[in-house]
Parts: structure tokens; sequence; C-alpha cells
């Protein structure tokens, strides 16, 4: 019955108070914060080289780092920026510019490829880089030094290129020869000869530009997808929140996924939530989310199984009150089917509840019947979940009374039930079965009495029990050699 989600954001590169608009009850679960953890105060997506570092290195930490800390990244970088925008530096062309920030970069800073790391500050402290911190390293550099540069996306990578008198000159950045990806390079000439070496082309299918600040919203979109895989909410949520807000009027960019991003990193913490069981919190949850950050097409299903799964626990906690309440409050949230199909099992559920709890059982049948005058009823499916409330009644009660080998009793009780549920096999057998033990009580009792030569008594025990069950063979059979004996 309930419902389940699963979702993946792929790798390429508070404490919450909620509305009174909604009916709760008492979470103890503490929340991760909604809220952006950073703001950058940025309206255009065109940055200037310290802007790019500056939010690089500060998506990079979360919690926010010291201001010690972030003097100390970007002094690192300061020293790389004071060469390429030397008045030395300046003199090259623009294509050695271009590839000379690229092994600047290698014979300072990189050192060792791991396709995770996209923090700028491991990338200063360790050496280790992945496509996402390069290229932003690059995309800095490569502003300071005055040439044009862009930012570039494909489905699983990143990457630049630069602009030279017109043409464009892509960039892999995870390589130290790879300025124009594809070309031959001489990297050794001596006694024995030239040694020559070529970064292969990679295929960039899917390829799209992408703005400066796009490209270094990607620090935030990995540690995002990093941490969710860790199960580190408490960090995700809050990086996507921030990524998001600050690239969400970027115009120049192809494609814009920081509210899918964010929908998918919400919903997969409401989907952890649900592993747990914890159905209601769920609830909570995206309520939360939805208030905060408003109604999307990310949110809308996901919204939807939270509320049918959270309803579904308090139906299976028989707390009926509550389930209505809430599923009548989140009602605009949830697929009509859903809605529909909650209403119907709070009403059939609350009525079997209720009716166990009478003990009349004339009261518990005339309650059963008065539910089944509701308009839910006239639901084919309530109407036959209602009739097998109203059967399990009735057969619980004959089977008290066969119990205490009333069979003919039983049997009556069979014909008044088949009166209210005529098509009941259950009931059918029930009557059927209680008739043959009867039968059976009246055969034993017959015999013992014939066996010692009471005739006259036995004859008497046969004509009650056909007068109570006219048709048993059994009883006729035993008539019959009755006859035989006394003639």
């Amino acid at each position: 019955m309930k419902k389940k989600m699963a979702f993946v954001l792929s790798l390429i590169f508070w404490t919450l108070v909620f509305s009174g608009g909604f009916a709760q009850t008492k979470s103890v679960e503490t929340f991760p914060s909604i809220e952006p953890y950073l703001s950058f105060g940025l309206s255009s997506p065109n940055l200037t080289p310290k802007q790019i570092v500056s939010i690089g290195l500060s998506f990079s930490s979360y919690p926010q780092m010291s201001a010690a800390d972030f003097s100390k990244y970007l002094s690192l970088y300061n020293e790389l920026e004071s060469r390429v925008t030397s008045e030395k530096f300046q003199k090259y062309s623009e294509r050695v510019k271009a590839e000379e920030v690229l092994m600047l970069m290698y014979e300072k800073t990189l050192r060792r490829y791991s396709a995770k790391q996209t923090r700028i500050t491991t990338m200063f402290d360790e050496g280790t880089y992945n496509c996402v911190s390069s290229s932003v390293l690059y995309l800095a550099l490569a502003k300071a030094a005055g040439l044009d540069v862009i930012g570039n996306r494909a489905p699983d990578h990143c990457f630049c290129s630069v602009i030279i008198d017109g043409k464009k000159f892509d960039v892999e950045t995870t390589n130290p020869m790879g300025f124009n990806p594809g070309e031959k390079r001489m990297i050794e000439q001596n006694g024995s000869g030239t040694k020559y070496a070529t970064v292969p082309k990679k295929i960039y299918n899917g390829r799209y530009e992408i703005s400066d600040a796009m490209l270094v919203s990607l620090v935030a979109r990995n540690i995002t997808s990093i941490e969710m895989d860790k199960k580190n909410y408490e960090t995700a949520v809050p990086v996507a929140a921030s990524r998001f807000v600050f690239i969400q009027n970027d115009g120049v960019s192809q494609r814009n996924d920081g509210r899918k991003d964010l929908d998918v990193t919400l919903s997969n913490y409401a989907a952890e939530l649900q592993k747990k069981k914890k159905f209601y919190e769920s609830m909570l949850w995206m309520d939360s989310v939805v208030e905060r950050w408003g109604m999307s097409d990310g949110l809308r299903q996901n919204y939807s199984d939270a509320i049918y799964n959270a309803i579904v626990s308090l139906i299976d906690k028989e707390d009926f009150d509550s389930a209505t309440e809430n599923l009548e409050t989140r009602k605009k949230y949830v697929a009509q089917k859903d809605y529909e199909e909650l209403t119907q099992n709070i009403f059939v559920f609350s009525t079997s509840n209720a009716a166990e709890k009478i003990s009349s059982f004339n009261e518990k049948v005339s309650y059963i019947k008065k539910q089944m005058s509701n308009p839910l009823a006239q639901n084919k499916k309530v109407a036959t979940r209602l009739n097998t409330i109203l059967e399990n009644a009735w057969i619980k009660r004959i089977a008290d009374v066969i119990g205490a080998d009333d069979f003919i009793g039983a049997a009556k009780l069979c014909d008044q039930a088949l009166s209210d549920l005529p098509s009941s096999s259950k009931l059918k057998q029930m009557r059927q079965n209680s008739l043959n033990n009867y039968a059976v009580t009246v055969h034993n009792s017959f015999a013992d009495l014939a066996n010692k030569g009471k005739y006259d008594e036995a004859r008497k025990v046969l004509n009650e029990g056909l007068k109570n069950y006219p048709s048993s063979s059994t009883l006729k059979n035993d008539l019959n050699r009755l006859d035989r004996m006394q003639k």
C-alpha cells in the first residue's frame, strides 16, 4: 500500500518552525536547515577573477571557514595571479598566455587528479583536483591574464575554452598538456631523438557554454552530491540551497539545473526519512520545503507521495482523526486518485475499528449497516469491504454459538446473516457445517438409544432432528433403519 521514493543526483565533476496552516503532531526530528548558508549579493553571472576564487572557496567549506583561513587561501591564489598579471607574462601572445596559465597551475598548485576532489580549499592544501576545481582555477587565472575565457559543461564533465583571434580553443584542465586537446606536442629533445605527447581530444557530447557563476557553482553541486552519498543532508541541503539562490538569475548558461538539483536534494532527504519509517516526519519536512521554496514540478509528486505515506502510517496507528485532518489540510497537494483512496481507507478502517469496540452484537450490526448508507459506500470497492466487515461480525457471532454446540441455533443465525449477505459463500458453508454437525449429534444420540433397544426414544430423537433438519440424508437413513429394526 505504501509508496516509495528514490532519487539520484549524479556526480560530474534549522530546526524548523512549521506553518500553522497544517495539522501537526509533535515531532522530535531535527531537520537540516533549508536556508542558504551563503549569500553573495551578486546579480551578474559574469564574475571577476577574485569573485570566482572567493565564491569557489566559500562553497568549499560548510560551515563557513574563518576569516583567517579565507585570507590564507586567497593569498595562495593571489601569488598565482601576480604571475599572470606581471609585465613579463603580459608580453606573451594570447595563445602562449593560455598555455602558460595551465602550465603554471601544474607547476605551483596541481599535483594529483582525483575524480571527486572538487573543493578549492583541498586543491590548494593538497594539490588534488578534478575537472571542476581545476577549471575554476583556470577560469580565474585566464581572466586575470586578460584572456577571453568561457566555461563549458558536458553530461559528466566541465572544461574551459579560450577565444583567440576569433577561434575557440578548448582547454582540458585535468591535464598539463590539455590546451587544444588532440594537438601533438614535443616534450623532450635529445641525442636519441625527439619525443612527443598527444593529449587525446575528448568527445564532449552534449557540451554547452556556461557562465562564470555556473562554472564556480559546480563546486557546490558536487559537494551536494558527495554529501548526499554519505547521507549527510545537514550539509547537502544548505549547500544546494545556496547554489540555487546564487545561479537562479543566470541568463547566460544554456541550462540551469539549480532548482532541479535543490528539489532532488530535498526529496532525497524525505525519502531517507521514509526508509527509517518516519513517514509523518517526512511529510512535515516536505511541508516546510514547499512553504519555503514553493511548489515545483520536481517536488509535486514527491510531496504527494510523502503525504500519502504519512496518512497510511496514521491509519496503521488507528489515529483516524489525525489522518483525516492532515489529509484534508493538504488535499490540494495530493494526487486525486490517492486522495480518494486514502479517504476511502480512513472510512473503511475506522468503521472496522469502531465496530470491533462495540460489545453488543445487535448494536455492532446496526452500526455497520448505518455506515453502509454513507455516500463513500457507493464505491464498489468500499461496499465490498464493508460487506466483509459485516460478514466477519456475523461469523464471529455464529462461531460463538457453534462453540456452545448449539448447531441449530448457529444455522438459524446463518439464515439471518444470509438475508443481509445473500452471496456470502463463507456464511453458506457455515450454515451447512452447522447442519451437518447437528445431524451427527442427532445420529450419535439415536445410535446410542437404538443399540440399547430403546427404539421409541430413538424414534423420538430422529423425529425431532428431522423436524429441525428435514433434508438430512443421514437422519432419513437412520429413520429407515429404525423402521426395519422394529418390523
